[in-house]
C-alpha cells in the first residue's frame, strides 16, 4: 500500500501571522481588579464627603432675659429656651459643634432663611478645654476647618427684623444652617442646636421705617 504524502507546512496553523504573541483573557484581570478599587475609592471618598457629621457639643449659651418656662409662648416645646419683648429686640445665644467624622472639615454659615428677619452671626474656634471667654467668641472667622473630635462654637442674635408679628406670635430655631465642605466636596445642612430659643412679642411687632428704604 502507499501512503499517501502530505505537502505543506506542519506549523500549527493558529499562530498569528503578524508575529504579535496571542492576547489571553487572563491578562485582562489585572485591568478590571484596578478598576473595581478605584470604584471602591471614589464611593468611599463620595460617602464620606456627602455625609459631613456634624452634633451639638457641650457648650452653649442662652440670651440673660430668656424665660424657661415661656408660658403658653412654646413653639419647639416645653424645654426651648424665649425671650418676650426683649429690650435690645433680639434673643442672643451661642451653640457650639463637634466634627464627629474622621476627616477634617470647613465649615461657613450659609444663608439664613428668611432674610426679612434680623439675624447675625459668626463662627470661632473653642479650645481644647473648652473655655469660653469674651477673647474667644471676639475671634470671628468667615471659615473654619475643624478636625475629628473637634467643636467650634457660633455666637447669634435673631431679631424681628423687617418682619411682622402680632401679639402672641414670635419666631424661632432650633438648628443652624452650614455649609460643610468635606474632601473637597461641600454640602449644606442643618444641624440640631443644643436647645430650641424663640423671640416672642405680646403687643405686636411692625417693621421700622428703614425696611422699606424711607
Amino acid at each position: 500500500m502507499t501512503t499517501p504524502s502530505v505537502t505543506g507546512s506542519l506549523a500549527p496553523q493558529d499562530e498569528p501571522a503578524t508575529g504579535q504573541e496571542p492576547r489571553t483573557p487572563g491578562r485582562r484581570w489585572p485591568w478590571w481588579t484596578a478598576g473595581g478599587v478605584v470604584a471602591l475609592v471614589v464611593g468611599a471618598w463620595l460617602v464620606v464627603g456627602l455625609n459631613p457629621s456634624l452634633s451639638s457639643s457641650y457648650t452653649g449659651a442662652a440670651d440673660p432675659d430668656a424665660l424657661e418656662e415661656p408660658f403658653g409662648f412654646a413653639l419647639f416645646g416645653p424645654d426651648e429656651s424665649t425671650v418676650v419683648d426683649p429690650p435690645d429686640g433680639t434673643y442672643d445665644g451661642m451653640w457650639s459643634f463637634r466634627n464627629d467624622g474622621r476627616v477634617p472639615v470647613d465649615v461657613r454659615l450659609a444663608t439664613f432663611e428668611p432674610s426679612t428677619y434680623e439675624w447675625r452671626a459668626h463662627l470661632f474656634s473653642l479650645p481644647d478645654d473648652g473655655s469660653v471667654t469674651d477673647e474667644v467668641i471676639a475671634r470671628a472667622a468667615d471659615v473654619l476647618t475643624v478636625g475629628p473630635g473637634e467643636s467650634f462654637g457660633v455666637q447669634f442674635a435673631l431679631g424681628f427684623g423687617c418682619a411682622e408679628f402680632a401679639g402672641g406670635s414670635g419666631t424661632g430655631i432650633d438648628s443652624l444652617r452650614l455649609d460643610v465642605t468635606t474632601l473637597g466636596l461641600t454640602r449644606t445642612v442643618d444641624v440640631p442646636g443644643g436647645t430650641s430659643v424663640a423671640i416672642m412679642t405680646e403687643k405686636s411687632h411692625h417693621p421700622s421705617a428703614e425696611c422699606d428704604g424711607s
